[in-house]
This record gives C-alpha cells, sequence and structure tokens, in this order.
C-alpha cells in the first residue's frame, strides 16, 4: 500500500517534468524545421535522428518515473524525485532571474560583438584552442569517476554491501555469463517494471543523464532564444566552435546518448562508453592538429595520425574497464567511425559513437560473451 504522500508527489513531479520537457522538445523541432526550409538535408537527417532518440528517452523516463511510485522506502523515494527535479527549478529559476537583470542591464551589443568574433573564428594556436575546448571533457569525466568512487566508498562504509553489490550484478550475473541484460529481456517481453530491481546507484546514474541531457537541451534552447537567457550563457560561448555559435552545440548529443546508454547498460559499461566518447575523441583531435600530416583522402578535416591516437586511447580506456578483448573491439568501432563522420555519415560522431557501443555491447551479451568485472573496483568491496 503506497502512502498518499509519496502518490501527490508523484502526480505533481509527473506534471511538472511533462511541462518542463515540453519546452525544450519544441525547441529540437523548431530546428529541424528550420533546416527543412533551408533544405540544409545533413542537418536535417542529424536532428531527426537526435529527435527520435529524445522521444525515445522520454519514454524510458516514463517507464522508470512510473516505476519509482513502487519504492517502498518514502525517503528514497522522494530523495529521487528531489535529485530529478531539483535542477529543472534551478535552471528555470535562475534563468528567468538572469533574464530580467539582463534585460535591465545587460549589455547585448557588447556580448553579440564577441560572437561575431566567434564566427569568424579563432587567430589563436589551433591545437591551444581545440584543447581549452575539450579539456571540459577531462574535467567532466573526472568529476563523475570521483563522484562514484566516493558514493561506493560511503556505501561500504554505511551501506554495507547493499549498494556495490547492486553495482557489481545490476542485469549481469558475474557466475551466470549467458544471463541477458534486463533490456533484452524488456524487449522479448515489454512492461512498466524494468527498472523494479534497479540498483540504487545506478537510479542515480539514471537521474543524472536525465538531468544532464534536459539541462544541455535548454541551455541551448535558452541560448538561442530572444526572449530567455541563462547565466551560463557566456561561459558556453566560450567553448563553442564557430560553427555553433548558431547552431545546436555538439555537447547535447554527448549529453543525449548517454543518457541514452544509461537506461540500457550495466554502469561499468555505460562509464567506459562515456570515456571513450570523452577522452578517446579528445585524444583523436588534439594528436590530429599536433601531428597529422597524412589527411584521410575522404575526410580531410580528419588525419590517419589522429585516427590511431584516438584508437589507442580508446583500447586503453576500454581494456581498464573490460579487457582486451573488448578494448580491441572498441577500438576498432572507434577507428570506423571516426573515418566515416561526418563526410559520409552525416551524423554526429558524439551521438554515434556511444549508441553504436551500446549496441555492440547488447549484441555480445545476447551472444553470452562477458566482460570482466574490473578487479581494482574490489577496493571497495564490503567490510
Amino acid at each position: 500500500m503506497f502512502q498518499d504522500d509519496q502518490i501527490d508527489i508523484f502526480i505533481i513531479v509527473g506534471v511538472l517534468l511533462i511541462l518542463g520537457f515540453s519546452y525544450p522538445s519544441m525547441f529540437l523541432l523548431r530546428h529541424l524545421i528550420r533546416q527543412f526550409k533551408l533544405k540544409n538535408w545533413a542537418k536535417v537527417y542529424n536532428y531527426s535522428i537526435n529527435l527520435i532518440i529524445f522521444i525515445i528517452n522520454l519514454y524510458f523516463i516514463l517507464l522508470l518515473y512510473r516505476q519509482m511510485i513502487y519504492i517502498t522506502d518514502f525517503l528514497f523515494f522522494t530523495l529521487l524525485t528531489l535529485i530529478l527535479i531539483i535542477p529543472l527549478f534551478v535552471l528555470w529559476g535562475s534563468s528567468l532571474i538572469y533574464t530580467i537583470f539582463y534585460k535591465i542591464f545587460g549589455n547585448s551589443e557588447k556580448f553579440e560583438a564577441y560572437k561575431q568574433k566567434k564566427r569568424q573564428g579563432s587567430s589563436r594556436n589551433a591545437s591551444i584552442e581545440d584543447f581549452k575546448r575539450k579539456f571540459n571533457h577531462i574535467i567532466f569525466y573526472g568529476g563523475i569517476w570521483l563522484g562514484i568512487l566516493i558514493y561506493m566508498y560511503i556505501s561500504r562504509i554505511w551501506m554495507k554491501d547493499i549498494v556495490y553489490n547492486a553495482w557489481r550484478w545490476w542485469e549481469y550475473n558475474l557466475n551466470n555469463p549467458t544471463e541477458t541484460f534486463w533490456f533484452i529481456q524488456f524487449l522479448k517481453s515489454p512492461s512498466f517494471s524494468l527498472y523494479e530491481k534497479a540498483g540504487w546507484n545506478h537510479l542515480f546514474i539514471i537521474i543524472f543523464y536525465i538531468d544532464f541531457s534536459y539541462v544541455s537541451l535548454s541551455m541551448e534552447a535558452f541560448r538561442h532564444s530572444k526572449y530567455i537567457h541563462s547565466i551560463f550563457e557566456k561561459p558556453i560561448t566560450i567553448f563553442l566552435r564557430k560553427e555553433e555559435i548558431d547552431d545546436i552545440a555538439t555537447y547535447f548529443e554527448s549529453a543525449l546518448a548517454f543518457t541514452t546508454i544509461s537506461f540500457i547498460l550495466p554502469p561499468v559499461l555505460i562509464i567506459t562508453i562515456m570515456g571513450v566518447g570523452l577522452i578517446a575523441d579528445m585524444m583523436a583531435s588534439q594528436v590530429g592538429i599536433k601531428f597529422g600530416k597524412h589527411k584521410i583522402p575522404f575526410n580531410k578535416k580528419k588525419s590517419w595520425e589522429g585516427l590511431i591516437g584516438g584508437s589507442v586511447t580508446s583500447f586503453l580506456i576500454t581494456s581498464i574497464f573490460l579487457g582486451t578483448y573488448y578494448g580491441l573491439l572498441f577500438s576498432i568501432v572507434f577507428l570506423i567511425l571516426d573515418v566515416l563522420t561526418p563526410n559520409i555519415l552525416k551524423v554526429s560522431d558524439n551521438l554515434l559513437l556511444p549508441l553504436v557501443l551500446m549496441f555492440i555491447c547488447l549484441l555480445l551479451n545476447y551472444l553470452s560473451i562477458p566482460y570482466p568485472f574490473p578487479t581494482f573496483l574490489n577496493f571497495f568491496a564490503p567490510v
């Protein structure tokens, strides 16, 4: 029997989520229509895929939140709900307050002049400019791992084996490699109970990425809006390429892809793919800019040196977490997709790479090909 307060919170937050997600959804749709009118078919194709995946994510959010009402621990239900809804309030509240101050005291002419300078491109060293733009990849990925390790260490002391074991065998029993991920079981027999037995830590990871994806797209919507402004608009503009000033920035596509895989894969695979998508991509770019003398004939913006740098980094990251077999496979996939995007495959690699790696993990699991659990995480085993 559910508590009345729990049902009331569920309904209120559900309505707020619907209203909150409607604005970024409409922004993405308007951007797609705009590109269609301009007959920019490459962007129409790319944004159509973005919109479809965004809608699929909304469906998974519905599955997840509908299931949250069955959490018997009211305190834990409330905590998850707050984590899910607070970023929405913070984002909109801060943006509305900042918009009022911006309209009264803001210097829009100065900011527009800065954006125009960005459109013309930077005269600084290309390697430095690229590193400045992608250094946040390292900060973000390192921050994620730091948070996970702190969370697991606290869980080791306070919650004993509850959270750690959930991390270790969520959807995947290491003693029985033939057991399929819960998501594959869901595809065979769809139901609303997909996340009923998900580990607490995985629920936190999923909700974090939901917030990350929502905030990313909403920030882009605010950045292109004439009526609403965000306090983060100027800092974000600093890290954009000149092509992104009047377009949707690619960090949203990364957020969208990571949110999708967080719904579908176990935590260790999520973190591994995120490392490949962020760190290997940055290394490919840096090596290509500094040492790339041999351009790829059908993709002149990229070089074989950069391609090799990214592939080696992909192999190293994956091998640390999933073993050399997965490392070799992931590096080959990285190499192929980096060659083909975006000239041949008209889709951003920020979106395509994590999703392709996700499908490969699903296929390997379906074929009962296991990955070894990272032994260094045994340090956080229950005391």
